[in-house]
């Protein structure tokens, strides 16, 4: 037995064992002192935990699970969100400037006027989450799901939508001016009054989107033609 005891706290030492990569004292920094910059949050369980308005900047989440998790008005610009579960989690409001957040899970999550300048969303799930109102220039979206999410009046300037999935999405008076949505799937979307000026679109399939008064001046459309000054609600050739 004893040999047996020795052999199983050794494995979990070496990683083998349900033992946390998180550091504790960071993690109980974040939960109580609601700040943790530049910490090692990686694989913290969080779910549910309330960080509103907590400054946890830079910090490396990767991996974590936030699941429900109140992180409205928090500073997580720079952080590694990547690969954390953030499904029906609370970020009004909150800084993501610069993270990142590769296949992260964020399904009904709450992004309502966020900020999202240089934020890369790369392969993220993001299905039925809420964007309004959201603000960010050069933000990524590449290859995300954003399929029946809703970001309407969003501010996502000259950012990338290549390869992405916009299925029933609303951005109805959304500015996307200047983005690329290269070989993007957007099929029944609604772009009512949006900003699409200077938008690439070349590849990308348009299946029966609705975009009554929406703004195509300069855009590169599916066929790689641009789109003359004038064009609004359709891209005149």
């Amino acid at each position: 037995m004893k040999k047996l005891a020795i052999v199983l706290l050794s494995w979990a030492f070496i990683g083998g064992g349900p033992l946390l990569a998180a550091d504790p004292d960071h993690v109980s920094d974040a939960r109580f002192q609601k700040s943790c910059q530049k910490c090692d949050l990686t694989e913290a369980l969080l779910q549910y935990e309330n960080l509103k308005g907590a400054n946890l900047s830079g910090s490396n989440f990767t991996g974590a699970n936030l699941e429900f998790a109140d992180l409205s008005g928090a500073d997580l610009s720079e952080a590694n969100l990547s690969g954390v579960n953030l499904e029906g989690a609370h970020l009004e409001g909150a800084n993501l400037a610069g993270a990142k957040l590769w296949g992260t899970n964020l399904i009904e999550t709450n992004l309502e006027g966020t900020k999202l300048d240089g934020a890369d969303f790369k392969g993220a799930h993001m299905r039925l989450a809420n964007l309004k109102k959201a603000q960010g220039d050069k933000a990524s979206f590449e290859k995300t799901d954003l399929t029946q999410a809703r970001a309407e009046r969003a501010q996502l300037t000259n950012s990338i939508f290549k390869n992405a999935r916009l299925i029933w999405t609303k951005l109805d008076l959304s500015d996307l001016s200047g983005s690329n949505f290269e070989n993007a799937v957007i099929e029944e979307t609604t772009l009512h009054g949006a900003n699409m000026k200077d938008t690439r679109l070349n590849g990308a399939q348009l299946i029966a989107p609705a975009h009554h008064g929406t703004q195509f001046q300069g855009a590169k459309w599916t066929d790689g033609m641009l789109c003359k000054k004038g064009s609004i609600g359709f891209c005149q050739k």
